[in-house]
């Protein structure tokens, strides 16, 4: 049993590094995002939460420009989203793979990994790849420790503790 999809994890990387290279400008949200990133670099944090954006994102951004002070923002945006985003197709491997099998968790991890809506949002410096990563990433972690083989769900007070955080998370 494969546990770890290099091959996917690659060309997750190739193709949003691809995107990002032709992607010349930020989104509107992304300019927001890479503003606060910027602050926070700065040492300004309440910045981060004085605004309707989720302050996780240009969070992790700063402490790159912190760590990085030359990088331009809008590299910086783009190289934390594009690679949460990119590490996002291993949990959604593992889930798929846990619940259907190899071969169905390497189409739905191809999926994933060239799908464009994914390549897309992170190369405008959004905060979709955080998002994408950490979500998928929590429903594995739920799904390994749900009853049952292969995580299935066996009663009805198991699916809503699954669902009212999902509610919460998602947008």
């Amino acid at each position: 049993m494969v546990r770890f999809p290099w091959p996917l994890l690659l060309l997750a990387v190739v193709v949003r590094a691809m995107v990002c290279l032709r992607t010349a400008v930020p989104s509107r949200d992304g300019a927001q995002y890479l503003w606060l990133a910027e602050r926070a670099a700065a040492g300004d944090l309440h910045g981060l939460f004085a605004t309707v954006f989720p302050p996780g994102y240009p969070l992790l951004t700063g402490a790159l420009l912190w760590l990085a002070p030359g990088l331009d923002p809008f590299a910086a945006g783009q190289i934390t989203s594009a690679g949460c985003a990119a590490l996002a197709v291993l949990p959604i491997w593992w889930i798929t793979q846990q619940l259907y099998g190899t071969r169905a968790a390497w189409w739905a991890g191809l999926a994933y990994a060239l799908g464009t809506w994914f390549c897309r949002h992170p190369a405008e410096a959004m905060s979709e790849g955080p998002f994408y990563f950490v979500v998928s990433l929590w429903a594995w972690l739920l799904l390994r420790s749900a009853p049952g083989a292969a995580g299935a769900l066996r009663s009805e007070e198991h699916t809503s503790e699954l669902q009212s955080p999902c509610n919460l998370v998602c947008r």
